[in-house]
C-alpha cells in the first residue's frame, strides 16, 4: 500500500510472475530497457496506475495477464520517441486507451471514454469503439452487446471487448455481436452466473484467461 512509485534496475532482464501483484498504492511504473519479459499477473490488481513507462524501443514479450484489473483509461502507455506505432501494432500494448511518446507525454490530454446504456466505451479509430466495462450493469439473465452505436452524432462499430470488461458481472447470457474481432484477457474472468455465450465466427483473437468461467459455464458455442 505504502509503494507510489516503482523505478526498477537497468540490469533487469525479467519481472517473474505477480511479484507486484495488488500493490494498490503503486500509480507509477519504469520498465527498465534489458527487460525483454513480463510473466503472468506481475501488476495485477494495480488498481491506481496512472502510468507505465517503457525503455526498451520493441515492445517487451509480456503476458496478456499482466496489467489485469488496472484501469487501462485512466493508465497511460508511455513509450520511447518514434516507437508509438511500433506498440500500437502489438495487442496487448493495445488494452491500454491512451499511448504517448516519451516526449510528448501529458497527462492532461488522456482522452476519456462514455457510457451508453450501461455500457463503457472507448474510441478506437474514427469509427470504431471498444466495449471497455459492462461492470454497472444490473443483475440480468440476458445482455445483448450493440453492434453499433451512436454518440456525438457519430456512428461507431463496436470491434472489441476490452480486458476484464465483464469480470464479476452477474448476467447469465450474453450475446456477441458479428462486428466483434477481439475479445481481450480475462474479459469474461469470474463471470460466475453465465450459462451460455456464443463467439461470432467474426471473432479473429481470444486472448489470455477471457473465458475464467469458473466451470459455470454450461453451453459454449463457436462461430
Amino acid at each position: 500500500e505504502g509503494l507510489r512509485e516503482l523505478n526498477l534496475p537497468d540490469d533487469l532482464e525479467y519481472i517473474g510472475s505477480g511479484v507486484f501483484q495488488r500493490c494498490n498504492g503503486l500509480i507509477s511504473i519504469t520498465i527498465p530497457e534489458k527487460v525483454s519479459t513480463m510473466y503472468s499477473g506481475c501488476f495485477w490488481g494495480c488498481t491506481k496506475l496512472k502510468s507505465v513507462e517503457f525503455k526498451n524501443r520493441t515492445p517487451v514479450n509480456i503476458h496478456g495477464d499482466s496489467f489485469l484489473y488496472v484501469n487501462m483509461e485512466s493508465c497511460a502507455l508511455i513509450v520511447p520517441d518514434g516507437c508509438k506505432e511500433i506498440y500500437e501494432g502489438t495487442q496487448v500494448y493495445n488494452y491500454f486507451c491512451n499511448i504517448f511518446e516519451k516526449s510528448s507525454y501529458d497527462y492532461s490530454k488522456m482522452r476519456p471514454g462514455f457510457t451508453l446504456g450501461g455500457l463503457r466505451y472507448f474510441a478506437i479509430s474514427d469509427n470504431e469503439v471498444r466495449l471497455q466495462d459492462g461492470k454497472s450493469l444490473s443483475p440480468s439473465d440476458k445482455v445483448e452487446i450493440p453492434s453499433t452505436i451512436i454518440y456525438n452524432g457519430k456512428d461507431y462499430t463496436v470491434t472489441k471487448i476490452g480486458i476484464t470488461a465483464f469480470s464479476f458481472v452477474n448476467i447469465k447470457e450474453l450475446t456477441i455481436p458479428n462486428t466483434i474481432k477481439v475479445i481481450e484477457s480475462g474479459a469474461f474472468d469470474y463471470c460466475s452466473h453465465i450459462t451460455e455465450l456464443t463467439i461470432p465466427e467474426s471473432v479473429e483473437i481470444i486472448d489470455d484467461e477471457a473465458f475464467a468461467f469458473k466451470r459455470s459455464a454450461k453451453t459454449l458455442n463457436l462461430g
